[in-house]
């Protein structure tokens, strides 16, 4: 399937995280995992699925970015030709502001999106091996508006196998994966009709991951692409090591 007229829009104009002893947030798609930002990894993983425009919601530290993207291509500030290792295409960066709404931020780079009949939406911090492609051609064959992924989350915490009414231990688990539930993997694919008046018509105080796909859900309109493979977050400093295993594991084939 050619994903290179496909845009990817990748949200990460949020307010970040602490990491490394700083007392200052980084912006999580700067955040470095093996030496690199996390968004460069995961434009490459897009890249390697054959996309080849990116379009980044910027807010806080939208200026980081520029530089960022200047040493893996050539641009004005804004627009820029990607040279790196393993990255291809254009990376377009638009100022959304720093308090916006995710459903918001998606709504202003809708000029950016007229031309296609369906574009990915992601966010800096989260990283899979799912293969796009397959993803992609699910979403275009079941035929409704959005596709979201539906990963596994893997526990923080010990599992303690106990009986009901007793105290007694009887297993103790080491950080399984919970297998009863998925939840929002955040890679979603979505066609033109998202920005339809009952979704993103009016989204000045809309959270995408709430009402937004709310309606989608409540007007049979979004699909699950379930995914049972490798998958992570940044949230604070110590998924750093879990993102890490999992790039690892991405080289290791």
């Amino acid at each position: 399937m050619n994903l290179s007229g496909i845009p990817v829009v990748i949200l990460c104009g949020g307010n970040g995280v602490f990491v490394d002893g700083s007392i200052t947030r980084r912006s999580k798609g700067l955040v470095e995992v093996r030496g690199e930002a996390m968004i460069l990894h995961l434009i490459r993983t897009f890249v390697q699925a054959g996309s080849r425009h990116f379009i980044l919601c910027c807010g806080y530290q939208m200026d980081l970015y520029s530089t960022l993207f200047a040493t893996v291509g050539k641009g004005d500030g804004l627009h820029f030709e990607l040279a790196g290792p393993g990255l291809e295409g254009t990376v377009d960066l638009v100022d959304t502001g720093l308090a916006t709404p995710t459903a918001e931020r998606v709504k202003q780079v809708q000029p950016l999106l007229r031309d296609v009949p369906w574009f990915w939406v992601t966010y800096s911090d989260t990283l899979s091996h799912v293969k796009l492609g397959e993803l992609a051609r699910f979403h275009l064959d079941h035929g409704l508006i959005a596709t979201c992924l539906a990963a596994r989350l893997p526990t923080r915490f010990r599992i303690l196998g106990m009986k009901r009414g007793e105290n007694l231990l009887r297993g103790f688990s080491d950080n399984p994966v919970i297998q009863n539930d998925y939840i929002n993997g955040g890679f979603y694919a979505f066609r033109q009709e998202l920005f339809n008046p009952a979704y993103l018509g009016n989204p000045a105080s809309k959270v995408l991951e709430d009402a937004v796909l709310g309606e989608l859900v409540k007007d049979g309109q979004m699909m699950a692409f379930p995914y049972e493979g490798p998958w992570h977050y940044l949230d604070c400093e110590r998924d750093l090591g879990y993102l890490e295993a999992l790039l690892a594991a991405k080289d290791n084939g």
